[in-house]
């Protein structure tokens, strides 16, 4: 988080107008997001894939509910899941390159996430380790 908005601060300072800046540093996919957050924190992540069809159209009932009834955000959008078909990867060298800046490996970034939400009491603590010995 504080490098997309260092990298932000510095598109504003030295970006050329109207140019776009791809403020990013790996590549990841869901399923490696999911389990390196499952890691970080000590929950288990998500065990079985969802059919996309499954997903989908839940993502199609949540979008109308959310339109028609509740009026808040939808618990899965159509375009996310649609996305999650989708391999993409990006490069941004030439973006990083051009406005001066090398961000943090992502695992970095995820691990300050975490213990942001830890310390915001949105999210446990990481429970100790029991060790056999200690029963």
């Amino acid at each position: 988080m504080r490098d997309v908005a260092a990298g932000i601060e510095r598109a504003m300072k030295v970006g050329q107008t109207g140019r776009r800046y791809l403020l990013g540093a790996e590549n990841w996919s869901i399923r490696s997001v999911f389990e390196k957050v499952a890691e970080l924190t000590g929950v288990p992540g998500p065990r079985r894939r969802v059919p996309y069809a499954v997903a989908l159209l839940a993502a199609y009932v949540s979008e109308f509910v959310a339109s028609v009834v509740t009026h808040r955000m939808p618990a899965a959008s159509i375009t996310g899941v649609k996305l999650t078909r989708r391999r993409m990867h990006f490069d941004p060298s030439r973006s990083l390159a051009a406005l001066g800046i090398a961000p943090r490996p992502v695992v970095e970034t995820l691990g300050e996430v975490v213990e942001w939400f830890r310390r915001s009491g949105l999210i446990d603590p990481l429970p100790l380790p029991v060790h056999r010995g200690d029963r």
